[in-house]
């Protein structure tokens, strides 16, 4: 008995003594691993990546500080001279140099409001402005307010000018891992609205050029196709114009006139000219039509002393329903061909007298009366291999059309991506543009972010629009790509140049998941050279959630790209110029009100009501079913008869 409780005292104060042991060694790890920092972050706790990002802001200012204005708005009278100010600020930590300088602005393409580039010398108001600053050196989270002058020249004519104050970021592109090509400049701008206005004679004045329209209903089975009229509105006066457009299709044979309410044109500058693309779907055309387009001009911040004649222009368009004809036509050689056969064969059949009676008159005299002729057999005559091998082989043919036509259905009803578009069908490489998409996104995504895939770029894509707030979750919005696709190219180092075909692919995530997606956007161009590039169709013809019925696009965050394109901003205006191997440049913003069109609405809402079937699938459907319809009456009309 003495012996057991000797053996579990020992065994006791051995596991006693261990953990004694332990504790503090245990104790001394815990205080280590406490004390140590995160290898990402410095020693005042931030990420490595906000320690390579160059984060600054411009805003509009007074002398004694920021304000609230957004943009710069003037009226001077020739020789007339205002002193104002503009405020950056440095929201990195390290140091960051730019420059401030003023540029001239005009509308182009389908930008409304375009920045002369940086290397442009300056023209017109954009020489009228005096920097105090221009070179800016601001340390680590800091504010610095320059002041500015514009002065009008005595001889300035009256009217409208436009421009901006540009604040430019520089930021080296660092090649990618086993490249050796030389680090890249890309400049990064963002910049204020400038206007102003010379009072005097006002002369208000548009034109309507290059006026296109084109009809895609000539082989629908239903003869309705959709009317895209395309033209370039110019302002040819000194002031700065609004218009909202009409469009009238006047059709031929009596069946009256299709009118549709355009997309209104806001804030076009004097000089500069818009490119206009409108679709006004569903036309029913069996003849040529007549597309007229007209124009009434407003003014933007202030009425017109008179009101402007509205200005017109029309085109005609060749919108005959060939597939009606086409299949009049071919019943009408079907029937002539059924009867002449039909003649001819009763004519063999028949003769003079059926093939017996020449030989009975042969075989009596005159006098002789002919035998009744013998009551032959009805012989079967059967189909030729010919006309069945015929038929064979168009019925191949419609077969194929009808699986043709129904394909594009099943694919649409398959597909994980929903339609999304670009803001202008076509551009260049050197002007940003927005992705516009068919409808929201679902819960619980509150932010977005786009990525580019194509050649030249990382092989899991570069950032074409910033983690950022969706400004619409429940309806159709717009996301703005950060810069121009030359920029983007350059940011990421090497020689390539834009070739072939870019993903877009703008995804639905929250702030703090955005590797995980609950819905993705996405859209294609293609580049026919360097410079210029145009939208594919969509890669599907479904709508995301929520969207369609309500028809319109909220405000978003905008970009400016080198090129200069901007908007007003009552906040100010920020730029961030990231980790070049993280993907390319962060975000420049502006704000901008953008507003979808009826004729997109009804596109929208015919798209989901057809689940995804073109008007090309149903002319392939019909084509089957007319080449069918034709196969069955020509085996009926060559079946085997007594």
């Amino acid at each position: 008995m003495n012996a057991q409780l000797v053996t579990a005292r020992s065994v006791f104060s051995r596991h006693q003594t261990l953990a004694l042991l332990l504790l503090p060694l245990l104790a001394l790890l815990l205080a280590t691993s406490w004390m140590t920092p995160a290898r990402a972050d410095d020693e005042s706790g931030t990420r490595a990546d906000e320690r390579n990002t160059m984060t600054v802001g411009i805003t509009t200012a007074t002398k004694k500080g920021l304000d609230d204005r957004g943009n710069y708005q003037y009226e001077l009278l020739p020789g007339g001279l205002v002193v104002d100010y503009v405020s950056v600020s440095n929201y990195s930590l390290k140091p960051v140099t730019v420059r401030l300088l003023a540029r001239a602005a005009t509308s182009q393409g389908s930008n409304a409001f375009i920045v002369q580039p940086t290397n442009t010398p300056p023209t017109v108001l954009s020489s009228w402005v005096s920097i105090g600053e221009p070179v800016v050196k601001l340390p680590p989270r800091s504010t610095r307010t320059v002041p500015f002058q514009l002065g009008v020249p005595k001889g300035a004519e009256p009217g409208d000018y436009a421009g901006a104050m540009v604040m430019s970021l520089m930021a080296e592109g660092k090649p990618r891992k086993g490249e050796k090509a030389e680090p890249v400049a890309v400049e990064h701008r963002v910049a204020l609205k400038m206007m102003l206005r010379v009072p005097g004679q006002i002369q208000p004045g548009l034109e309507v050029e290059d006026l296109t329209a084109e009809w895609d209903g000539a082989w629908s089975p239903t003869g309705r196709g959709d009317v895209r009229i395309s033209y370039t509105v110019r302002n040819t006066g000194n002031v700065r114009l609004s218009a909202d457009p009409a469009l009238a299709l006047d059709r031929s044979f009596g069946r009256g006139v299709v009118t549709a309410k355009g997309e209104r044109i806001n804030d076009l500058l004097p000089g500069g000219a818009l490119a206009v693309e409108q679709v006004v779907p569903d036309v029913f055309s069996v003849g040529p039509l007549t597309a007229r387009v007209s124009l009434q001009p407003s003014g933007v911040d202030r009425e017109l002393p008179e009101k402007p004649d509205p200005t017109t222009a029309e085109v005609e368009v060749a919108a005959w329903w060939w597939l009606l004809v086409v299949a009049l036509g071919v019943l009408l050689l079907l029937i002539a061909a059924y009867v002449v056969w039909r003649r001819v064969r009763k004519g063999n059949r028949t003769g003079d007298g059926g093939p017996g009676g020449r030989r009975a008159r042969r075989a009596g005299g005159p006098d002789t009366p002919a035998a009744p002729a013998a009551e032959q057999a009805p012989e079967a005559v059967s189909v030729s291999p010919r006309i069945a091998l015929r038929s064979a082989g168009a019925g191949a043919v419609a077969l194929v059309a009808l699986l043709i036509g129904i394909a594009p259905a099943a694919h649409a009803e398959d597909a994980e991506t929903w339609r999304a578009t670009t803001s202008t069908p076509k551009g260049t490489a050197d002007v940003p543009f927005e992705i516009k998409t068919s409808g929201g996104c679902p819960a619980p995504a509150t932010n977005m972010i786009a990525w580019v895939t194509g050649k030249g770029l990382p092989k899991e894509g570069a950032i074409a629009i910033s983690n950022t707030v969706a400004p619409a979750m429940d309806q159709p919005f717009v996301g703005y790509v950060i810069d121009s696709m030359s920029n983007l190219m350059a940011s990421q180092g090497g020689s390539a140049q834009l070739d072939g075909t870019y993903t877009f692919r703008l995804q639905c995530i929250t702030a703090e998941h955005y590797d995980h997606s609950y819905g993705d956007y996405v859209v294609k161009i293609a580049f026919s050279d360097p410079t210029h590039w145009r939208m594919l169709p969509p890669v599907t013809r479904k709508t995301g959630p929520h969207g369609g019925s309500e028809a319109g696009a909220m405000a978003g965050a905008g970009a400016a790209g080198s090129n200069g394109t901007t908007g007003a901003d009552p906040a100010g205006a920020g730029a961030s110029a990231g980790d070049p191997s993280a993907g390319g440049p962060g975000a420049a913003g502006a704000d901008a009100d953008v507003a979808a069109t009826a004729a997109e609405a009804a596109a929208a809402d015919a798209d989901r009501s057809t689940g995804g079937m073109t008007r090309t699938s149903w002319s392939l459907i019909g084509l089957g079913v007319l080449l069918l319809g034709g196969v069955f009456a020509w085996l009926y009309a060559s079946r085997p008869q007594a």
